[in-house]
């Protein structure tokens, strides 16, 4: 690889239910020279809204992190980076919004994976579930990990929220803010920090950090995504399945709607177990080759 051919980026905002958006895209993404980023704020169930942009507190969080990466210097790290971003983060919040620094790790959250490409190759860098893959040799690799604790309590509370959907208790698009399940929410989040930390205002995240550099010899594409481009499996996750999607189509955007398509078939999420009808979904996708075209 010499460089970049083509990137193709994208964001949408999540769907309720069929043809029925949600309030706002809680996701952004930054292309900035050769910084590359997709972050993914992990919604507020607890209903904590910003008193003057009235945005929850999420978007707050991704808004910002946003503007920093785009202006980070080139001279320190990725995994330096986050922590400059923690540090600056909580003197946001100490100056504009001080309740959600008290609140600590129940406070903003977000997804983060930063990509950025140098002479001879990348590095990276990831907390939460964000997901970096590359292609070599025809074949799709996952560059990250999630936290198996992760996996365990999300499945935990959409067999809980199918539960309650099946029994006719709550509609599929009103079952993540039912009270039993905002209640399994707040009791897990604790918890799932001490596992699986995302970006948050908390030095506590950094031994989550996992940071990494890889050549440019032989690589094909690589692919960020947002867990909202998952493609839908009835168990195990189908990120390769959408890289690979992607890549055939040439861009993000036929390959989300074809995710919708199939979501739209499962409106009470019994197939599919998840939390919304579909998630905010954002991803950069970056192509091998000699010429760098953006769209």
């Amino acid at each position: 690889m010499d460089r970049l051919s083509f990137i193709s980026s994208f964001s949408h905002q999540g769907y309720v239910a069929p043809g029925q958006l949600n309030h706002y895209n809680e996701d952004r993404l930054v292309i900035a020279d050769n910084l590359f980023a997709v972050i993914d704020g992990a919604t507020d169930v607890l209903g904590h809204v910003h008193p003057v942009r009235g945005i929850n507190s999420s978007a707050f969080l991704a808004g910002w992190l946003s503007a920093f990466f785009a202006q980070m210097p080139q001279d320190i790290s990725l995994e330096e980076g986050l922590w400059h971003a923690v540090a600056g983060f909580r003197a946001c919040l100490r100056d504009e919004w001080p309740d959600m620094l008290e609140i600590g790790t129940q406070g903003p959250s977000a997804s983060v994976i930063l990509v950025r490409v140098e002479d001879k190759g990348y590095s990276f860098a990831q907390l939460g579930d964000a997901v970096l893959l590359e292609k070599r040799a025809g074949k799709w690799k996952t560059m990250t990990t999630e936290s198996t604790f992760h996996t365990q309590a999300d499945k935990a509370m959409h067999e809980k929220m199918r539960a309650l959907i099946q029994k006719g208790v709550v509609a599929p698009q009103e079952a993540v803010k039912h009270p039993e399940i905002v209640r399994l929410i707040k009791e897990t989040r604790d918890s799932m920090n001490k596992y699986y930390a995302p970006f948050n205002a908390s030095e506590a995240c950094f031994p989550f950090i996992m940071s990494g550099t890889a050549s440019f010899e032989d690589l094909e594409a690589l692919a960020l995504l947002s867990d909202g481009m998952n493609w839908p499996l009835e168990d195990g996750d189908g990120y390769e399945i959408a890289a690979e999607k992607i890549a055939r189509y040439g861009n993000c955007a036929q390959y989300h709607k074809e995710m919708i398509e199939r979501l739209d078939k499962d409106p009470g999420k019994e197939k599919y177990l998840r939390f919304k009808h579909a998630d905010d979904a954002s991803a950069v996708f970056l192509f091998a080759g000699k010429d760098t075209i953006c769209s």
